[in-house]
């Protein structure tokens, strides 16, 4: 009588080993490129969420004179009021989730308060349309004067935070001196900040962009943040 079972080969151990270590390979070599491709995304929301912002600005500028808001401080209640908040509360912006980077995830400095974008502190005092009261002191840029829009970045990727105002949500403003309150340029995005300019573009800058497009406005030193959020001179 014939055996019912005839002889089969069996799936060993060993081969089982083989197996989960080829599986391990494929997914090492395959990781870099999903991060990459993760980053990649998270790069592109990123400059649509500039657009937005960036739009937002230039619906503000058509409607009030050429001025382009900054912030403002309360010195009676001690309560700013930066540039996000401000297109939100005359509804040139209608949420706020466009205002941060998904690159580098908001952070909370009260119950209410959040840092997103930076806005560009520094700039010649032409620029500058400053009023400044006891109880008071609000910043605008006056656009009409700036020489170069295509060269003058405003919003964009940064990091650090002004501590001389305390709890100024902004993600660090965008500045070039560097200074224990000044906010700096994060080249978080390969290398490069994402950037809206005056002009309605956004680009991905590197430092020599950035380097490029400060000078347009004066010669001053020039500092950033790596992706890891250390903290290099780029100019001089």
């Amino acid at each position: 009588m014939k055996d019912p079972f005839p002889y089969r080969r069996s799936f060993t151990l060993t081969k089982l080993l083989v197996v989960v270590a080829l599986i391990a390979l494929l997914l090492a070599l395959l990781m870099p490129s999903l991060k990459l491709a993760r980053d990649q995304a998270k790069g592109v929301i990123c400059i649509n969420n500039l657009r937005q912002c960036g739009l937002a600005a230039r619906l503000y500028i058509g409607e009030c004179d050429g001025f382009l808001f900054q912030y403002h401080y309360d010195n009676a209640t001690a309560v700013s009021t930066v540039w996000w908040q401000q297109m939100q509360r005359t509804g040139y912006l209608s949420t706020s989730n466009v205002v941060a980077c998904p690159s580098w995830p908001p952070f909370q400095v009260s119950t209410n308060q959040w840092i997103g974008y930076g806005i560009r502190r520094d700039i010649p005092n032409e620029y500058w349309a400053l009023s400044d009261t006891p109880v008071a002191i609000a910043y605008s840029i006056r656009t009409i004067k700036v020489r170069s829009p295509a060269d003058f970045f405003v919003y964009g990727d940064s990091i650090g935070g002004r501590s001389d105002l305390g709890n100024l949500n902004l993600q660090g403003t965008i500045a070039e001196v560097w200074g224990t309150w000044n906010g700096n340029f994060h080249l978080r995005h390969a290398g490069k900040a994402n950037l809206w300019f005056l002009d309605g573009h956004v680009e991905a800058a590197g430092a020599q962009r950035i380097v490029e497009a400060v000078l347009k406005d004066g010669n001053v030193t020039i500092k950033a943040a790596l992706q890891n959020g250390a903290r290099v001179q780029i100019y001089p």
